[in-house]
């Protein structure tokens, strides 16, 4: 992403574009992405460890689920989330 391009449209972007793509090719007209997003920024030095985090996903994902590891990127950020959306 370049510096002038505001995230929100960006993820309107992507979820609009890939609906119509799982509803076209996929077919799954009942498909629909959840209210809200999140997006975090990396550093170059830390492109390295993100590369091997992206590989080790699977991995990864057996012991750490999705909510837990969100909660805890949301808490190391500083960021106040609501219980009743992370549910």
């Amino acid at each position: 992403m370049k510096p002038t391009h505001r995230v929100c449209e960006v993820v309107c972007d992507i979820k609009s574009g890939s609906s119509k793509w799982i509803h076209q090719t996929i077919g799954l007209p009942a498909f629909r992405w959840q209210d809200g997003y999140s997006a975090f920024s990396t550093s170059v030095r830390e492109d390295l460890e993100l590369r091997d985090y992206i590989r080790n996903q699977k991995k990864h994902h057996r012991t750490t689920n999705f909510l837990d590891e969100y909660r805890t990127l949301l808490d190391e950020a500083g960021i106040e989330w609501d219980p009743r959306y992370l549910a």
